[in-house]
C-alpha cells in the first residue's frame, strides 16, 4: 500500500490520485509525497519492481518533470487490476493553476486485462505485455489552460513530444534487463514508422512514403495545394495473426476542408515495417485510444452524430477490425 511522488527539483507537495471514469486516467486530489521505486538516470526512466523502462522525451528534460508512483492495494483501489500507475504531470507556472497530467502509464494483470477486453468499451493503449503484466499509456486529449498562455504554449509542447511514447517503453525481464517478452519489435521504432510507405486507399495520393513523419507533394502539376500526409499517435504494437504488428494512424489532407484518418496496421518483414493493411476512419474524427487486443485493432474514436458539424464530432464509438489478409474488418 503505497504512493510515492518524486519531483526534479525536490520540492514536496501535498497531493493525491483519484480515478476518473475512463481507465488509466487520473485526476488530481490530494497526494501524499514520500519516496519512489523508480528513478531517472541519462534521461531513461526505471521501474524495477513494476517492470519497465521509459526513454523521457528529450523536452521533457529541458522542461524539468515530475511523476507519482502506485502499487499494490493502493494501485488496484484507483483502478481495479491495476498493479502500478505511473502519473507524469506538468507543473504550471501561473499562480493557483493546477499541474496537468501528461502521460499515464498502468501496469494491469494479465488476467485483470483479459477480463477487461471482454467486456468490451474503450480500452487504454497497449504499450506491451510480458511477465504476466500488460503495459498501457494514456496521453492527453486537451489543452487545459487558457489558450495563449504559457502554460497552454508549454503543455502543447510537451504533448507533441509524447506522440512516439508508445514505442519508448522498454519491458525488463525478471534480470532487470531488457528483455524478449515484449510484444514490441525493432521495425516498429518511431523513426522507422515514420520514415515507411504506406497505402491509403481512396486518399488524392495512394501511397505515400514519409521522411520523419510526413509527406507532401502538389496537389496537381502546378498548384500551389499540397496533398499532405503524416503520422500522428498513438503507435501501439501487439500481435495480429500470430505475429508482431504495429498499428498506427495517418491523416491526408488536400488543401481543402478535410483531414481524413486511416488505420494502418504494419508488420516486420526483415526488420522493416511493411504496411499490410490500411482503412479509412473518417474525415476529422477523434481518436481517443488505439489497442491491440485479442487478434484485433481496437479504435476508441468520436465521429459525426446525425446532427453534428463536420468540425464538431460527438458521438462516441469503438471499432474492432480484424486483419484477414490484406484488408481490416470491422467486426464491431
Amino acid at each position: 500500500m503505497k504512493t510515492k511522488l518524486i519531483l526534479l527539483a525536490g520540492v514536496a507537495l501535498a497531493v493525491a490520485f483519484a480515478l476518473m471514469t475512463a481507465p488509466g486516467a487520473l485526476a488530481q486530489t490530494t497526494r501524499p509525497t514520500s519516496g519512489a521505486q523508480g528513478s531517472v538516470q541519462n534521461g531513461v526512466y526505471t521501474w524495477p519492481q513494476a517492470g519497465y523502462s521509459l526513454s523521457l522525451p528529450p523536452l521533457w528534460v529541458q522542461y524539468g518533470y515530475k511523476w507519482y508512483e502506485t502499487w499494490g492495494t493502493d494501485a488496484n483501489a484507483l483502478i481495479q487490476g491495476a498493479r502500478y500507475i505511473n502519473e507524469w504531470v506538468y507543473t504550471p507556472v501561473a499562480p493557483g493553476a493546477r499541474e496537468e497530467t501528461l502521460l499515464t502509464i498502468v501496469v494491469y494483470d494479465q488476467a485483470a486485462w483479459d477480463a477487461m477486453a471482454a467486456q468490451g468499451g474503450p480500452l487504454p493503449s497497449v504499450a506491451g505485455q510480458g511477465n504476466g503484466l500488460v503495459y498501457t499509456m494514456r496521453t492527453p486529449q486537451g489543452d487545459p489552460y487558457p489558450q495563449g498562455s504559457v502554460d497552454s504554449q508549454r503543455f502543447r509542447d510537451l504533448s507533441a513530444a509524447l506522440a512516439p511514447a508508445l514505442s519508448r517503453i522498454t519491458i525488463l525481464n525478471a534480470a532487470g534487463q531488457p528483455g524478449g517478452t515484449t510484444t514490441s519489435s525493432t521495425a516498429f521504432t518511431p523513426e522507422a514508422l515514420k520514415n515507411a510507405t504506406y497505402s491509403l486507399p481512396g486518399a488524392a495520393v495512394g501511397t505515400a512514403t514519409l521522411t520523419n513523419g510526413e509527406y507532401r507533394a502538389p496537389a496537381a502539376p502546378g498548384s500551389a495545394s499540397q496533398v499532405v500526409v503524416q503520422l500522428t499517435g498513438p503507435i501501439v504494437v501487439g500481435t495480429l495473426n500470430g505475429q508482431p504488428a504495429a498499428a498506427v494512424v495517418l491523416t491526408s489532407s488536400g488543401g481543402g476542408s478535410g483531414t481524413f484518418y486511416y488505420l494502418a496496421v504494419m508488420v516486420d518483414q526483415g526488420g522493416k515495417p511493411v504496411n499490410v493493411a490500411t482503412t479509412l476512419l473518417g474525415d476529422r474524427v477523434k481518436i481517443n485510444g488505439l489497442s491491440i487486443v485479442n487478434n484485433q485493432v481496437v479504435v476508441d474514436l468520436t465521429t459525426q452524430g446525425p446532427n453534428d458539424p463536420m468540425t464538431a464530432p460527438t458521438l462516441r464509438q469503438v471499432w474492432k477490425y480484424e486483419l484477414q489478409g490484406n484488408s481490416l474488418v470491422k467486426v464491431s
